[in-house]
C-alpha cells in the first residue's frame, strides 16, 4: 500500500480512467451542509488565493483501467457533480466563462469517456440506487430522481454556483488545488480487510484533533506552539486525553444543547465564529473548565461532602449531568455559591437520579434537563443565594418522562422492584450507599465488588433455589413468599462468603465461621440479630429498608417561589402539551424566527428541512403511512395544503397537536434532534386558544 499527496483532479483526469464505487460501500449520503461546506471553502480558496485545500484521502485499488474506490466515495461523488453542475452552467451560458471549451475539458478529462461503449461512458460508477440516479443527471430526456442524495446535491451545486459571484475559471482552478492523499493497494492487498481496518483503527481524525488544527493551525509557529504548551497540551492532560468528549460537554454547558457526537467540531466552529471569540480568550476559558472536568471525573475539589457525592456519581456513569456540574463549580469558583450550596445541589442530582432509575423512569429526557438546568434556574432568581433553591424546584415541577418521583413513588418501587437484576454497575452504587451511608469509616464496596477473588457479592439471604429445609420454615405458601420476595432488597445483602452459604438453612448461614453473626458489615447486622428468615423477617426488613432509603435519597425541600417570567421555552422533544399555547418564536438550527402562529411556525420548520434534506423530505412525501399522508408531492396546490418547497405541499389545516406529531415524524425519519428545536411560548396571560 503507498500513499502519496496530489491535487485531487489528477488523480481523476485521464479519459481512459473509470472510477467504481463496490458494492459493499454504503449509499452516497453527504447532505446539502456537507456540500455547502465544500463550495464554501473552495469560495475561500478563490478569495484568498490559497495555494491549495486538503481534501482528506482516496484509497483504491485498480482493476484494469478502473480503479475501485475502497474509501473516499462521497469526496469523489461529491466533487464530480460539482463539476458536472459546472460543465452544464457553462454550456447554458449562465456563469461568466471565456470560453465553452473549460466546459468541454471537464466533460472529456473527468466525467466521461467518449471512446467506450455505452455502458461505461460514464467515468463514475456508484452503487446501484446511486448510480441510476447519477446516470439520470446526464441524460437530459430522464426524469431526475428527486429522492436521491445525488440528485439534490446535483441540483443544490446547479443554483449556488449561480448565486455565488465566480467565474467558472476562478472555480474550476480552486477545485484543481483541492488536495488528497491518494492511497493505492498493492496486488497483495485486501480492499475490504483495508477499508474495515481504515473504520475501525480511526485513521480519520477525531473531533478533538479538527478542532486542534482548526483554532491552531492559522497561527505563526512561534504563537502556535505557545498555544498548544500552554493552554491545549494542558487540556488534554486535564480531561485524561478525552477531549473530544469534554469540548462536547464543554459546548452543551455554553449553549444548553447537546452537539451530535459527530458533529462536535462543526458546533464548535459555529460556536466560535458566531461568538466571534478570540483564541487565547477561548482556550484559557476552556482551560478553566477542563480543570472542572478533571474535579468532577476524579473527585477532587478538595471539598469532602462534595467529593463523596462525585465518588457515588462516578458509578452510576452518568456524565449526561456534567454541562451542569460545570456551571455549579464555577459559580463556586466566582464566588457567587458556597460549599453547603455544592454539597445541597449534588445531594439533589444524586436523589433525583437515583429514584428516577429505581422507579425505572426513561433516561431519554436527561439530556435535555441537564443541558438546560442551569439557564431554567437562572430565569427564576434574581440572586445567587436562590440558586440551589431555582435548581430543586426547577427539578420538582417536572413531570411524565423528566419527573422527579416523590416519596409515595419511590417507597412503593423500593418495597417491590427487582433489584438483583438491576444492571451491575446500579448494584454496586446502591450497595456502596447502604453499606457506608455517610460514615467516614468506609468500606470499600465498588472495589471489593468488582474483585475477582475474596470480593463481595449479592447475597440472597432466603436462596434462589429452595430446599426442603427452607420450605418447612417458610410454611405452606413457601412457593409464592420465594416468587415474591426472592430478588427484593429485603432478602439481598453482601457477604464475601456467597459460595459457602449457597442454600444453606438461615440457621447455619447465621452461625457458620463467616456467617451472618461474624459478619463485620453494617448492612448484616440487624439480620445477625434474627432468629428466623421467614415472611414476617422479610416484610420487618422491607420496612427498615424503605426507611433507608428515604433517608439516604430524600425528596429535598425547598420554599422558593420562582419569580414572574416573560414566557417559557420547550424543545420539540420535551414532554409538554402545546394545546392552548400561543408562539412568540421558533429557534431552529441556531436560527431565531418570530411568528405568531403555529401554522406559520411548522411551515417555516418545514422549509428549512426542505433545503437541508430535500430528497428525504421526498422520500416521506411518497409514504402510505403517516407522517406521509400530511406530506405530499403536487404540481398544483389544493385547499389546506401549503407550500414548502419544490413540489412537495404539507397539510396544516389541523390542530396545534397535529403540527407537533408531524414535526416530530419528519424529524425522526430524517434523523434530526428534537433539541434543535425550540419555542419561545408567550405567558399564560396572553394566551388564548389559537
Amino acid at each position: 500500500m503507498e500513499g502519496y499527496s496530489k491535487p485531487l483532479l489528477k488523480f481523476m483526469e485521464g479519459s481512459d480512467k473509470r472510477f467504481v464505487i463496490p458494492v459493499y460501500q454504503r449509499n452516497y449520503d453527504w447532505k446539502r451542509d456537507n456540500c455547502q461546506q465544500l463550495l464554501n471553502d473552495l469560495l475561500d480558496v478563490v478569495k484568498e488565493n490559497r495555494p491549495s485545500h486538503f481534501f482528506g484521502s482516496i484509497v483504491s485499488s485498480t482493476e484494469g483501467d478502473d480503479y475501485i474506490i475502497i474509501d473516499g466515495q462521497q469526496r469523489l461523488t461529491t466533487v464530480s457533480l460539482l463539476l458536472l453542475a459546472l460543465m452544464n452552467l457553462i454550456y447554458e451560458k449562465k456563469i461568466p466563462c471565456e470560453s465553452t471549451q473549460l466546459g468541454d475539458k471537464i466533460k472529456e478529462d473527468y466525467l466521461i469517456d467518449k471512446w467506450q461503449p455505452e455502458e461505461r461512458k460514464i467515468k463514475l460508477k456508484p452503487v446501484k440506487n446511486d448510480m441510476k440516479a447519477f446516470n439520470s443527471l446526464f441524460d437530459h430526456a430522464a426524469d431526475p430522481i428527486k429522492e436521491s442524495n445525488v440528485t439534490q446535491n446535483y441540483l443544490y451545486f446547479y443554483e449556488a454556483i449561480q448565486n455565488a459571484n465566480v467565474s467558472a475559471k476562478d472555480l474550476f482552478e480552486a477545485v484543481k488545488k483541492l488536495v488528497v492523499i491518494d492511497i493505492t493497494l498493492k496486488s497483495g492487498d485486501d480492499p475490504q480487510l483495508i477499508f474495515e481496518s481504515l473504520n475501525s483503527t480511526g485513521l480519520d481524525l477525531s473531533e478533538a484533533d479538527k478542532i486542534r488544527n482548526y483554532i491552531l493551525m492559522g497561527l505563526e509557529q512561534k504563537l502556535q506552539e505557545r498555544m498548544y504548551e500552554q493552554y491545549w497540551n494542558r487540556i488534554e492532560e486535564q480531561t485524561s486525553y478525552q477531549v473530544s468528549e469534554f469540548i462536547r460537554q464543554y459546548l452543551t454547558f455554553k449553549q444548553s444543547k447537546w452537539p451530535n457526537i459527530n458533529g462536535v467540531y462543526r458546533t464548535f466552529k459555529s460556536y466560535v465564529t458566531t461568538f466571534e471569540i478570540e483564541t487565547e480568550p477561548l482556550l484559557e476559558d476552556m482551560l478553566k473548565h477542563a480543570r472542572f472536568y478533571a474535579q468532577i471525573m476524579e473527585a477532587t475539589t478538595g471539598i469532602s461532602s462534595v467529593d463523596a457525592i462525585l465518588k457515588r456519581l462516578a458509578l452510576l456513569e452518568m456524565t449526561v449531568v456534567n454541562p451542569f456540574l460545570f456551571a455549579v463549580l464555577e459559580r463556586h469558583n466566582d464566588g457567587n455559591i458556597g460549599e453547603d450550596d455544592m454539597r445541597r445541589v449534588l445531594a439533589a442530582i444524586e436523589s433525583y437520579l437515583f429514584r428516577r432509575l429505581v422507579c425505572e423512569v426513561p433516561t431519554n429526557a436527561l439530556n435535555k434537563i441537564f443541558a438546560t438546568l442551569n439557564n431554567d434556574a437562572d430565569r427564576l432568581i434574581d440572586d445567587d443565594a436562590d440558586y440551589v433553591d431555582a435548581v430543586i424546584y426547577v427539578l420538582e415541577k417536572k413531570s411524565s418522562t423528566g419527573r422527579f418521583p416523590a416519596d409515595e413513588e419511590f417507597e412503593e418501587k423500593v418495597r417491590t422492584r427487582d433489584f438483583y437484576n438491576m444492571r451491575p454497575k446500579n448494584k454496586v452504587y446502591y450497595f456502596n450507599r447502604l453499606e457506608n451511608e455517610d460514615s467516614y469509616e468506609i468500606v470499600n464496596v465498588p472495589e471489593m465488588m468488582l474483585a475477582k477473588e475474596h470480593g463481595l457479592s449479592v447475597e440472597h439471604v432466603m436462596p434462589q433455589t429452595l430446599t426442603e429445609v427452607w420450605k418447612k420454615d417458610l410454611g405452606p405458601d413457601h412457593d409464592r413468599i420465594h416468587e415474591t420476595w426472592k430478588n427484593r432488597i429485603a432478602n439481598l445483602t453482601l457477604t464475601a462468603y456467597n459460595g459457602k452459604y449457597s442454600n444453606r438453612p438461615f440457621s447455619e448461614k447465621l452461625t457458620m465461621k463467616d456467617g451472618f453473626i461474624d459478619s463485620p458489615l453494617p448492612l448484616n447486622k440487624w439480620i445477625a440479630q434474627q432468629k428466623q428468615w421467614t415472611l414476617t423477617e422479610l416484610e420487618l426488613r422491607n420496612d427498615l429498608m424503605a426507611e433507608k432509603f428515604l433517608n439516604l435519597w430524600p425528596f429535598p425541600t425547598t420554599n422558593f417561589v420562582a419569580k414572574e417570567v416573560s414566557g417559557s421555552q420547550h424543545a420539540l422533544d420535551d414532554d409538554f402539551d402545546f394545546t392552548g399555547t400561543r408562539i412568540a418564536s421558533y429557534t431552529f438550527m441556531d436560527s431565531r424566527h418570530y411568528v405568531t402562529t403555529w401554522k406559520d411556525a411548522a411551515e417555516g420548520v418545514l422549509r428549512q428541512i426542505c433545503e437541508l434534506d430535500p430528497a428525504g423530505m421526498h422520500h416521506i412525501a411518497r409514504l402510505d403511512e403517516f407522517p406521509g399522508t400530511f406530506i405530499s408531492e403536487m404540481g398544483e396546490p389544493k385547499a389546506g395544503w401549503t407550500n414548502i418547497g419544490q413540489d412537495l405541499y404539507v397539510y396544516l389545516a389541523t390542530s396545534t397537536a397535529s403540527k407537533m406529531r408531524v414535526l416530530e415524524a419528519v424529524f425522526e425519519r430524517i434523523g434530526l434532534n428534537g433539541d434543535d428545536l425550540y419555542f419561545e411560548i408567550r405567558p399564560e396571560s396572553e394566551n388564548e386558544q389559537e
